[in-house]
């Protein structure tokens, strides 16, 4: 008799095991789909970060590349009127009554150039 009650008790343990081996089992299978879940929503964040960071990157690249031509165009006009502006002010100079020395010296031109504008531009050139 004994051994009947020895082998419905183990028998009992192990089916107490078993259902409970069956609901830790369900339990982390609900578990791993709500991680498989949690994954592909993670994936397709990570998917429209990437895409939205590769248009943000093209957008700076190319507003780089806009910089860079005005910044050229800017210094294409800079070099083009720095080297009309000391005209422009010998000019206006001369018109206030500089003379030669005045032009060679403020201005930065050569003798010939200065009296090249008193020519043009000074008070025997306005009557």
């Amino acid at each position: 008799m004994h051994w009947y009650l020895t082998t419905g008790l183990m028998l009992g343990l192990l089916g107490a095991l078993a259902g409970w081996s069956l609901i830790l089992s369900r339990r982390l299978q609900r578990r791993l789909q709500a991680l498989l879940a949690e994954l592909r929503t993670s994936h397709a964040d990570i998917q429209a970060l990437l895409a939205a960071s590769m248009q943000a990157g093209e957008r700076l690249m190319e507003a780089e590349r806009q910089l860079r031509n005005i910044r050229q165009r800017q210094d294409h006009m800079d070099m083009r009127t720095a080297g009309q502006r000391p005209y422009a002010e010998a000019i206006e100079r001369v018109q206030r009554g500089a003379g030669l020395d005045e032009l060679v010296g403020q201005c930065g031109l050569s003798q010939g150039e200065a009296e090249l504008i008193l020519m043009l531009h000074g008070q025997a050139h306005a009557g």
